[in-house]
């Protein structure tokens, strides 16, 4: 079955965009955002990711396409490669958000945030917001301060404004 394969093999940008240009007329396709990185282990991460795995299977299991990108960029591909051929791509309709402060601090997160943003409506983004003791989503402020003069692939008021909206709607 095409859509148990996704998650168990790592799979090219141009597969994966394949299969959603071919995926049955109706059948609905969601993509799961969330921190990852294949070095850093560091338990907050985990917890997203292992949501992450546990919300890919329950939707595989009710015949929903779910795409992470993990499994199909590797941690130094061309992210922008990755969001004009998958993100963009029109049977793509709803997001599932993994809202961590790493999230809100990465680039390459930003940076898909703000294409997802522009693209699938409002009230088809879905947040789950993870926490751990160490490490709290702060206030806008806490971001705007960390992000201010650093190197990024958008700019910060753009940035800052995609943070307002989803601040917005977790609430």
């Amino acid at each position: 079955d095409e859509l148990q394969e996704i998650s168990k093999d790592q799979l090219a940008v141009s597969d994966l965009k394949q299969l959603l240009d071919h995926k049955p007329q109706g059948q609905k396709a969601v993509f799961i955002s969330y921190a990852w990185d294949q070095e850093d282990k560091r338990i907050e991460e985990e917890s997203s990711k292992r949501i992450a795995k546990k919300i890919e299977g329950i939707l595989l299991q009710e015949g929903v396409l779910a795409i992470r990108d993990e499994n199909v960029l590797n941690w130094n591909d061309d992210i922008n490669s990755f969001m004009s051929e998958v993100i963009k791509h029109p049977n793509i309709d709803r997001i599932i958000l993994i809202l961590s402060d790493r999230y809100l601090k990465r680039d390459n997160c930003t940076f898909e945030l703000h294409h997802l943003m522009q693209r699938i409506k409002q009230e088809n983004i879905y947040i789950i917001k993870v926490e751990t003791e160490t490490e709290k989503i702060g206030s806008l402020d806490k971001y705007r301060i960390f992000w201010k003069g650093r190197p990024a692939k958008i700019d910060l008021e753009s940035k800052i404004q995609d943070m307002e909206t989803l601040f917005e709607l977790t609430i």
